[in-house]
């Protein structure tokens, strides 16, 4: 059966928008974004701990990317290190680039005190800030949401 057209009360008709394929787009996009950028970020791949109150990333260029992994592994930027090679690439990174941070991600298996020592060598080879990553605890930001 025709779907007839909707008449106007001068008898002319009146032209219907459909909208189901600017919607079947707009849903398809939503998909690609939400697989996409969960994967966008450099570096090892590692659980994070959670924080309550986490602070906004940064302003500026983006931060160096020094991951430890829960084996204890390091990653700078992509770039797998032995504990031996560590200063040194630090300190061409910060000579190449004076100015740009450091953000230091560490699985949460990872020993405090390993990263606290990391840490402290970014300080002292002198990034003008060494950042902690960590990740947001799910049901506090669902809370804090609400």
């Amino acid at each position: 059966m025709a779907k007839k057209s909707k008449k106007s009360a001068k008898g002319r008709a009146r032209p219907s928008m459909n909208v189901t394929p600017l919607v079947d787009v707009v849903l398809v996009l939503l998909i690609i974004f939400m697989v996409v950028l969960p994967n966008t970020e450099k570096g090892a791949s590692v659980q994070l701990p959670t924080l309550e109150h986490a602070e906004e990333d940064p302003e500026g260029p983006e931060p160096y990317m020094l991951s430890i992994r829960d084996d204890g592994a390091l990653y700078f930027e992509d770039r797998r290190l032995e504990d031996t090679q560590f200063s040194d690439v630090l300190d061409q990174a910060h000579a190449a680039d004076p100015e740009r941070k450091l953000m230091l991600r560490a699985d949460r298996r990872v020993r405090y005190q390993r990263v606290r020592t990391l840490f402290g060598m970014a300080q002292d080879i002198g990034f003008p800030g060494v950042m902690l990553r960590v990740g947001v605890d799910p049901d506090q930001a669902a809370t804090q949401e609400s």
